[in-house]
């Protein structure tokens, strides 16, 4: 006998906790393909067996599963507070993400490595309001700098540590667990150098009681441009030349015989293609990577490998990158645990050394000034350059065996160990962590001398003529030292279940050492890169340039129920760029929030417009500066008297000595820029926030720019001439609004969204300002 579970029709409704339908809830029967979705009532209705189980899923809701056992059902779905309680990076710490009260977008994993891209910048592109990236150079490896608002290069913080761009954006994208953007007064905590915004990257350390995982990812790619000018071929080319004679002069020595020659493009009156020549079609690119993550009790950890390589889509350059990332946190004791971060990183930039050294905009040129009349070879012999129009453009320019070569190699280390104690005292951790980061930058440019040949068809020679006659070499050495000290202690309680008190207390330190060593030679052949004694040296060059900074930071943080919020946080921060009495700057910032869909005169507006989240927010800071336009806003040690050695000349008695020439008065009317940014905006939800957004406007003012008083005249004979002054001041207003939609049909789970961000930058307070015409004046 065979027994068979009977279906039966079950109808029912799918609401929320306030009795509202649930549009769109994915119902289906579990362990099947049988399934369908609530209508706008709610309601549903499927055939399902007695005893089978429907599972319940909707996005930003808890999923549920409910066993058949009659016809009818009413089911009441649990919102998913992850959203909200999701953890969001911020300085020096974690915030709950409704709790943030400042403008502060962040991305996960999951998000990032949806772009196959070979730097991190590029990675975000278009998912974060308010950001853009833009890679200036198009040859592989190139930085891609990130502006947020239109406010300059931002400040990048690794693993709470901050770094350089370089470091940012050769990150391997499926080592970082998440990246959160700063971008308003939230940003005042890191106070120097923060005044543009302030990037967070937070790797991956695998978690607790986690089963361990080994993941491994790889892809492989072509390049080639989307798009590019088209350019005249042989014929098109001649017959152009003959009218702009005859537009010209009223005559040509081209002929008509010799046009049509070029028309029907055969031997030597071929049309050569130099955009096919130079450009690499399907220029590849892979990447593979390999990481395993998981933990115990006691103990979690991460480890990954990656490789990439790419070739560039003109001809000759090349980049390869390898990445090591190691983090292993252990629990010693019941309250203390000690960490370290190791990352490890070699950079390879092989490229073409053309003439002018590694010019990647020289092929670029070279397909529109070459003519297609004159071929890459001498009577198509590889084996001899042709002399074109401009040798410097010829097809020596992409070979790296004829130019010369240009090599530039990183490595770098860092090492990050901390350890944090769970005192006694509820909610109070202290947290001590020392960073050191080594790199080392090895450059070899060396450019060959050639020769270019031209072909007698007569007496079937090649004629030798040079085509770069100048040698060159230049080798560079340089190491960059950074370390840094961070001591900091938080307190974190909630007092009769509503009362949310944060508090961070800490200190930073921060030194770095660049020495650089460079020295130029004039080789005497294409083979030996070495230099023998200082005889041959052409130039020798020696820099060491040290950076120090320190702060004290704070933050003071309270909310009411998840309701009301209010943040005051700040930084006492010293540059080694400024005199005694102007080194140290204090840079506050206040920020307010208020949810107003949690209160309870909005039950019934929430219940129509189905509105899930709704938060007003506003924020007020300081922050300093000691750079200028990516500049020290002042040379180190300006403030000192002093000479410099090894400038200058004087004839005395017939003979030229060189002596020493007065730097100048010492800089000490130059402090920090000062920024001030205010920000007013929104957060909001709907449909349990499967429909979510952001809008803001806001509004930089910098005072302190470093101008000079033009109007006042100091002597030639002086020698020196005044220094620059905080004398000026802009202003930058914007506004941005990010919008997203996320659903899934079934197992399929998408997201749409958009984002737009205005913003201008405009002059403000100058000193006695002056105006070419009343447009400067007022526009």
């Amino acid at each position: 006998m065979y027994a068979f579970a009977q279906d039966i029709a079950v109808t029912g409704y799918v609401r929320d906790a306030h009795n509202e339908p649930l549009i769109g809830v994915s119902v289906v029967t579990k362990g099947t393909n049988t399934g369908g979705v609530t209508d706008l009532d709610g309601k549903f209705s499927i055939r399902a067996p007695r005893g089978s189980v429907l599972h319940f899923s909707y996005v930003g809701y808890l999923p549920k599963d409910v066993t058949v056992n009659s016809s009818t059902m009413n089911i009441v779905l649990e919102e998913d507070k992850k959203t909200i309680d999701e953890v969001v990076v911020v300085g020096y710490g974690t915030q709950k993400k409704g709790s943030v009260t400042g403008a502060i977008a962040a991305i996960g994993a999951k998000d990032l490595v949806t772009t196959t891209t070979p730097t991190t910048a590029g990675a975000l592109v278009g998912k974060i309001p308010g950001l853009s990236a833009r890679q200036t150079d198009g040859r592989p490896g190139a930085n891609a700098r990130i502006n947020i608002r239109n406010l300059g290069t931002p400040l990048y913080v690794i693993d709470g540590i901050q770094c350089e761009e370089g470091q940012f954006n050769n990150i391997d994208v499926n080592d970082i667990e998440n990246i959160s953007v700063l971008k308003d007064a939230s940003a005042a905590i890191y106070g120097l150098r923060a005044a543009n915004g302030v990037v967070l990257v937070t790797t991956k350390s695998g978690r607790r009681s986690e089963k361990s995982q080994i993941n491994a990812n790889f892809y492989y790619g072509v390049q080639n441009f989307m798009r590019y000018p088209e350019v005249a071929n042989a014929s098109e080319f001649y017959e152009g030349r003959m009218q702009a004679d005859l537009n010209t002069y009223g005559s040509t020595a081209r002929t008509m015989d010799e046009l049509n020659l070029w028309r029907q493009g055969q031997g030597k009156y071929s049309s050569f293609d130099w955009q096919k020549f130079i450009t690499n079609k399907n220029a590849p690119i892979w990447y593979g990577s390999v990481s395993a993550s998981g933990g115990s009790e006691a103990i979690n950890y991460h480890l990954g490998v990656s490789h990439m390589d790419q070739e560039a889509m003109i001809r000759g350059f090349n980049f390869k990158r390898t990445n090591i990332q190691s983090n292993i946190e252990a629990n010693i004791t019941k309250r203390l645990k000690i960490g370290t971060k190791l990352a490890g990183r070699v950079e390879e930039r092989h490229n073409v050394g053309v003439p002018g050294l590694d010019d990647y905009w020289q092929p670029y040129y070279a397909m529109f000034q070459n003519w297609p009349t004159q071929h890459a070879f001498a009577n198509d012999n590889p084996n001899y350059i042709n002399k074109t129009r401009n040798n410097a453009t010829g097809a020596a320019i992409v070979d790296k065996n004829i130019t010369g070569y240009a090599d530039d190699i990183w490595k770098s280390a860092t090492a990050n160990i901390y350890a944090e104690w769970q005192t006694p005292l509820k909610g109070l951790k202290l947290r001590t962590s020392y960073n050191y980061w080594i790199a080392q930058n090895d450059q070899e440019q060396f450019e060959y001398t050639y020769h270019v040949y031209t072909y007698d068809e007569v007496t079937k020679q090649y004629n030798e003529e040079w085509g770069n006659q100048n040698p060159w070499f230049r080798r560079i050495k340089e190491q960059k030292i950074e370390k840094t000290f961070q001591a900091i202690a938080t307190y974190e309680n909630l007092f009769k279940e509503a009362h949310h008190v944060t508090s961070l207390l800490g200190i930073e330190a921060f030194d770095r050492t660049d020495d650089w060593l460079q020295y130029n030679t004039l080789p005497t052949n294409n083979y030996i890169h070495l230099t023998n004694n200082y005889a041959e040296m052409t130039g020798l060059n020696n820099s060491e340039n040290p950076v120090r900074r320190a702060g004290v930071v704070f933050r003071e943080a309270y909310d009411y129920k998840s309701r009301y919020f209010f943040e005051f946080s700040g930084r006492y921060d010293g540059s080694y760029l400024f005199a005694k009495g102007h080194r140290w700057g204090f840079f506050p910032s206040v920020s307010l929030g208020w949810r107003l869909s949690d209160e309870q005169f909005m039950e019934k507006i929430n219940g129509i417009t189905k509105l899930s989240n709704f938060k007003l927010r506003g924020s007020w800071g300081q922050m300093g500066d000691d750079q200028y336009n990516d500049r020290n806003i002042v040379a180190p040690f300006s403030y000192l008297n002093g000479y410099t050695y090894g400038a200058g000349n004087a004839v005395l008695g017939g003979t030229t000595y060189t002596g020493v020439t007065y730097r100048g008065i010492p800089v000490t009317t130059l402090s920090w820029l000062r920024t001030t940014m205010v920000n007013l905006g929104f957060d909001f939800g709907f449909f349990n926030d499967r429909l979510s957004g952001t809008f803001d406007i806001f509004t930089r003012k910098r005072t302190g720019l470093p101008a000079l008083r033009y109007d006042v005249l100091v002597p030639q004979e002086m020698g020196y001439s005044l220094a620059n002054e905080n004398l000026n001041s802009d202003i930058t207003k914007g506004f941005e609004i990010g919008i997203n939609w996320r659903d899934n049909v079934d197992d399929f789970t998408y997201n749409l969204g958009a984002n737009l961000t205005v913003a201008r930058l405009k002059t403000g307070e100058s000193y006695k300002p002056r105006f070419g015409s009343s447009w400067d004046e007022y526009r």
